[in-house]
Parts: structure tokens; sequence; C-alpha cells
């Protein structure tokens, strides 16, 4: 009797819904539906064939070595590659996220110069055509090239070479104590002269000097035909002293912890600086950045972390050495002034 009432109720009125609407009172006219959920976007960083509207030089697939492992191991050592090609270990690996470990014998994406100073621009604005407006406008003279050439000479041998534990090194500048045509050699066709100055020599002004006679600039050199140390660059008249809103990558950096040979250390800023605000009595920021310059066993790029004040009224960026107890007591910021004639 009652499967005979629930066919007639079924046959009249339909049957019992046991998944009831979520939205039992729809709206007659719902409008314009809600957009779509934003586009994930590109890959970070990109590649060259990844990237519209402006010209970036590619980078190339390198396979590797042995001598590329780490001890006792067939994977790979990034900072090893990463040093060799004038970069940092994270910047190799930034390009080459498809899977965890590589291992001899397979391929690594080595990025162009272009294409790890756009991921610089990148990192610094989501917008991709603002980051590519940005990039095409970054001054070519002196910030690009100068940045290419501190690539350029961080790079395999000739990096290698401006370890303090070398007792030569490379340099362009025929007009450096030493510089003879004797002993030298072309390289990728320009003339390279082995200078020797001694045994034990922190090279990091002579690495940035070089890089900015390399970049077409005059370096600043004393009457000895050496270059000027690196706590003496904020004296030197061939240098501008510039504030952090003009910094690009392709800027010098000096550390400055005094103006002996070994007191300061003189850098190529590889990235922008990346600011980050502290609540302190005063203006204070920490700085985080990627710079070249050149180490006890080689040019290398590291990451630096520095808190500085923020007033430019005297002599600017001072450490805050309340809070950042390193050695180091001004950060200052430069850019080469005057071109120098090329014969």
């Amino acid at each position: 009797m009652l499967a005979l009432l629930r066919k007639l109720i079924e046959f009249f009125f339909g049957k019992r819904n046991n998944n009831p609407d979520p939205n039992p009172n729809p709206n007659p006219n719902p409008g314009p539906t809600d957009p779509p959920p934003p586009d994930p976007g590109l890959p970070f960083p990109l590649r060259a064939n990844q990237i519209d509207g402006i010209s970036i030089e590619p980078g190339f697939d390198y396979t590797i070595q042995s001598e590329d492992a780490m001890e006792d191991s067939f994977v790979v050592k990034f900072e090893t590659v990463a040093e060799r090609y004038g970069m940092h270990r994270t910047s190799l690996r930034a390009f080459n996220e498809a899977q965890d470990t590589y291992k001899v014998g397979e391929v690594l994406y080595v990025p162009s110069f272009d294409e790890l100073c756009f991921m610089e621009y990148h990192r610094m604005e989501d917008d991709l055509d603002k980051v590519i407006e940005n990039y095409r406008n970054m001054p070519n003279e002196p910030n690009r090239i100068l940045l290419n050439a501190a690539r350029y000479r961080g790079a395999g041998d000739m990096g290698l070479s401006y370890g303090t534990i070398s007792t030569t090194f490379y340099s362009a500048n025929s007009g450096l104590d030493g510089a003879s045509e004797r002993r030298s050699e072309m390289i990728k066709g320009q003339r390279e002269y082995r200078v020797n100055w001694g045994e034990n020599l922190w090279k990091c002004n002579v690495f940035m000097h070089d890089c900015v006679y390399y970049a077409g600039y005059l370096p600043d050199m004393l009457s000895n035909d050496h270059y000027i140390t690196a706590g003496s660059l904020h004296l030197s008249n061939n240098y501008r002293q510039i504030e952090i809103d003009e910094v690009t990558p392709g800027c010098i950096i000096q550390l400055y912890g005094g103006e002996g040979s070994n007191d300061s250390h003189n850098m190529v800023l590889m990235a922008f600086i990346e600011r980050k605000e502290l609540n302190e009595n005063e203006p204070t920021e920490e700085w985080t950045f990627k710079a070249m310059g050149a180490e006890k066993d080689r040019v290398a790029v590291s990451i630096r972390r520095h808190i500085v004040f923020m007033d430019t009224s005297g002599d600017f960026y001072k450490v805050n050495k309340s809070l950042d107890h390193g050695k180091r007591t001004y950060i200052r910021l430069f850019k080469p002034k005057f071109k120098r004639d090329i014969v």
C-alpha cells in the first residue's frame, strides 16, 4: 500500500531530490559573471624565446662535465658552473628548476648576460610590459656595458686570475705597471696583459677598475701606475657618487671599512638593491644585493646584506652599527664619469 502511495506522489510531483540545489533561489537576471581567475602568467625567470616585444640574447645548453660535479659524486655543483660563467649559483639554479638534481652528462641551460639582467628587472616588477619598458630604458653607458664587462672579466680563467692567491692577473689596461706586450695574449680579439704585483694581493679594486677600463671609461691610477685602493674610491674625481634611487645593475658599490688596502671592498652590482624599511627612530633600511668582486680564490658573485641610515645630509650611506655588526662603516654607490680615449 505504501509503495503504491509513493508511486502516486512521484507521478504528480516528481521524484525527491536528495541533493538539493545549493542556490535554491537563483537570480533570474544574474548580470555579468565574475571575471576568470588571473592568468598564472609566464614562468620566472624568462628565457629569451619567451619574451616578446624586445630582443634578448639567448643563453645556451651546456653538457655537465666531470669537473663540475661535487667530490665523490656525479651530482653537479651549481657554484662551479655559475662562477665559470660569471653569475651566482642561485641565478643559474633559477633557470634550471625542471629537476632537483643534475648529473654529469646531463644538460644545464646557461643564461646569457641579457637574460640575467632581464631577470633582475622582472624581480622588481610583475607587469611584463613594465618590465620590458624598464629594461629597455636601462642606461647603456655606463650601466649596461659595465655590467657586461664585469660578467665577462669575472668569468672563467680571467676571473680566477683576480683571486688573492693568484700572483698574476689579466688586464686590458696597457698603462699598468708591469703590463708588457711580451707577457700578453689575445683573448676573444682583445689583448690581455699578464700583470704581476706580487703575492697575497687583494684585488677587488683591481678587478673593479679593470672593468671600468674595459667598458671604455677612465679608472683612477696612482703615480706608480697602480689603481687607487678600494677605500679611496669616494675621494676620486673619476667617479660620481650616486643615491640609491639611481641604482641599476652595473653600478659600483663600495663597502667601506677604512682606506687601507684591505679595509674596504669594491664590487659591481649584478642586481638592484632590495630595500626593506625598518621601524627605527631614524630612517633605516635593510639592503640586500648581489654583487661581483674579487675574493680570495677568484672573482665571484655574492649576496650581501647591510643595514644603513637613509639620511643623506652627511656622508651617506652610514651603516647602522647597532643593528649591523659587520666591519663596514659606510656603503657608497658610484658611476664612472669620464670616457677614455680608445685608440
